[in-house]
């Protein structure tokens, strides 16, 4: 498989309003890399200050510990993909896909929004029909965090602000991205083809990926179909923004419905 695509930036994929990344496979690994050593970061650094100052895991402070190092994590994430991305020649924030989209596209964040809720959806009917109850997704969001109120708006800021910021810039315009213009080397020496990746197993592995973090057996199919959406809205529209209004929509329906039902 090739290694970074150096001096291709200028290319564009078959299709799709994305300039091929600057950078490849290598890189992504990487970032994949660097993304597990802050995530255990912020869980041993967690471990320890609620063990030094005898804090109990699902009490107030135990909340506040874990949702504060939740956030860091992820704007550490944020700052380590920006790094990894912005550092490659002629690359910016623009280019990179937090650009505007033209307002007669607003409607494509809606529609998102509403195709997520339609896979899940099926999913939810799917594994209901087959009797597979182990399957059936799970809320994602502790339910202790929406039962102390000082804790409902920085939750909130957490789920629908700095968490869809964070994964579609991470999963979708660097790792997604970073893949989908890659090629695979095959054959003998001397007969060596070149087959490009593409869309599809891009946005499968980013998709699987992004499912795989949120840690619920259930959420790991439809949210991998999830992660193909948001991928695809990115391929055709070359910006981020759709996919985080989108995430930050469908995250905030969800997070208040999860209020209503507890009240």
């Amino acid at each position: 498989m090739t290694g970074d695509l150096e001096g291709l930036s200028n290319s564009k994929p078959d299709s799709g309003a994305l300039e091929l990344a600057p950078w490849g496979i290598g890189s992504v690994i990487l970032a994949i890399v660097l993304a597990l050593c802050l995530f255990l970061s912020a869980l041993l650094t967690t471990a320890i200050i609620a063990r030094f100052f005898h804090v109990r895991l699902h009490s107030t402070s135990g909340d506040v510990a874990g949702l504060a190092a939740t956030i860091a994590f992820d704007l550490c994430l944020y700052v380590v993909t920006l790094a990894l991305a912005l550092t490659h020649r002629g690359m910016s924030l623009q280019k990179f896909g937090l650009r505007t989209f033209p307002l007669r596209d607003v409607y494509v964040p809606a529609a998102g929004i509403v195709a997520m809720y339609i896979i899940l959806g099926f999913y939810v009917a799917a594994v209901t029909q087959l009797h597979l109850p182990r399957f059936r997704p799970l809320p994602n969001l502790p339910e202790h965090l929406l039962q102390t109120k000082g804790l409902i708006l920085p939750t909130a800021i957490a789920a629908c602000v700095v968490a869809p910021i964070v994964e579609e810039t991470f999963f979708r315009g660097f790792v997604f991205r970073g893949i989908v213009s890659q090629t695979i080397a095959f054959g003998l020496p001397g007969h060596v083809r070149r087959l490009r990746l593409g869309f599809w197993p891009a946005a499968l592995v980013s998709g699987l990926l992004f499912a795989s973090v949120h840690f619920e057996l259930g959420l790991l199919v439809p949210f991998t179909a999830i992660g193909v959406l948001f991928a695809w809205m990115f391929w055709r529209s070359g910006s981020l923004w759709p996919n985080i209004l989108a995430h930050a929509g469908f995250n905030a329906i969800s997070l208040t419905l999860a209020l209503a039902t507890q009240r």
